[in-house]
């Protein structure tokens, strides 16, 4: 028997449930994913003080981020939030009522509107539907009074 396999033996949260399982702080496994578990655990410590997110530090180790968020979860290791880098920015949105009403009655729609101004037409979409702005009335509107 190796050394590693006496060390594991020894850790206080691991119980044998026959032949064939152990558990480990509380989940039951194989003998061999406690012995991962039981390697990783200083891996994942420093990772998570190195101040990385948990898919990167799952990159790093070789896994995916489910396989890490559970290993995490069986440890008992506390993996601080990571602010996110691609939150976006929030749109100003000063003018856009006047800017849809001009469109609309010039009988543009919101696809022609958002790729004059680069903003995604769904935007618009919702800034009108909030704001509960008519766009088909205004449309039909803007054409009669031509």
């Amino acid at each position: 028997m190796s050394d590693l396999y006496d060390t594991i033996i020894s850790d206080p949260c691991l119980v044998f449930q026959g032949r064939s399982a152990v558990m480990y702080r509380g989940h039951k496994m194989l003998p061999s994913t406690a012995h991962r578990l039981k390697e990783l655990r200083p891996h994942v410590i420093e990772l998570s003080k190195k101040g990385l997110s948990i898919r990167q530090g799952a990159e790093k180790l070789g896994y995916s981020k489910a396989a890490m968020v559970n290993f995490i979860k069986i440890m008992g290791v506390v993996w601080p939030k990571v602010r996110q880098n691609g939150a976006r920015p929030k749109l100003d949105k000063t003018g856009w009522w006047e800017l849809i009403h001009k469109a609309a009655k010039e009988g543009e729609t919101l696809e022609t509107l958002g790729q004059k101004v680069g903003i995604h037409p769904m935007n618009f979409h919702r800034y009108c539907k909030t704001h509960r702005i008519d766009w088909k009335h205004i449309r039909t509107y803007g054409k009669a009074n031509r």
